[in-house]
């Protein structure tokens, strides 16, 4: 929700969808304790798409350290490097990933 009002964009229809939702799970006749997620959007829903590309469409100039690809839900890191230098770069692309 941060990064939609940075876009100055506030909604209490998209608070409603992302936050105070419930969940369970359900194995033929079990069903699970009902669990709130505060965190994440719905999988499937019409709108899961375009939350995931805000979430995500900064990434690319977040991490300097690669080429970042984006593509629909899919984002690839891309890197060359000497051979001597492949500990270093496998390093690198570690902290990025434990950045976050």
């Amino acid at each position: 929700m941060e990064k939609l009002a940075w876009y100055g964009v506030e909604c209490k229809l998209i608070n409603a969808l992302i936050y105070n939702r419930s969940q369970y799970v359900q194995i033929n006749d079990k069903v699970s304790d009902v669990r709130y997620t505060t965190k994440g959007i719905q999988q499937g829903a019409a709108t899961s798409s375009f939350y995931f590309s805000i979430y995500i469409n900064d990434m690319p100039e977040s991490i300097k350290s690669s080429k970042t690809i984006l593509f629909a839900d899919d984002t690839s890191l891309a890197n060359s490097c000497h051979v001597d230098d492949l500990t270093k770069m496998i390093k690198n692309i570690e902290s990025v990933i434990e950045h976050e």
